[in-house]
């Protein structure tokens, strides 16, 4: 279940995916295109289909509004991204613009 070790772990997995330019691509974090799931998707936004999810901890509360559009997309060989904030549960997750994830 997805609490914050969850959200980190796919951060990082999708920014490794995109660093290492697997399949030519960037990847990203979908927070909000599932209610129930937590979603690393392929390419420059989220279209409804996946790569990887995890399903979200019902016991935990999400606060996914400092991410546009609730997704976040780490850029091909570089990982760079526009940055936002997660909260789970009162701890705080921030990606910055070079794609560091800091917890």
């Amino acid at each position: 279940l997805a609490g914050l070790d969850g959200i980190i772990a796919l951060l990082e997995k999708a920014r490794s995916l995109a660093i290492n330019n697997i399949e030519a691509s960037a990847y990203g974090v979908s927070f909000t295109g599932d209610p129930d799931y937590l979603m690393i998707y392929k390419g420059t936004t989220y279209g409804g289909s996946h790569v990887y999810w995890i399903r979200k901890n019902e016991a935990s509360a999400y606060d996914f509004s400092a991410c546009p559009a609730g997704e976040i997309t780490f850029a091909q060989l570089s990982g760079n991204t526009t940055g936002c904030q997660v909260t789970v549960s009162g701890r705080t997750v921030t990606i910055n613009n070079e794609g560091g994830i800091n917890y």
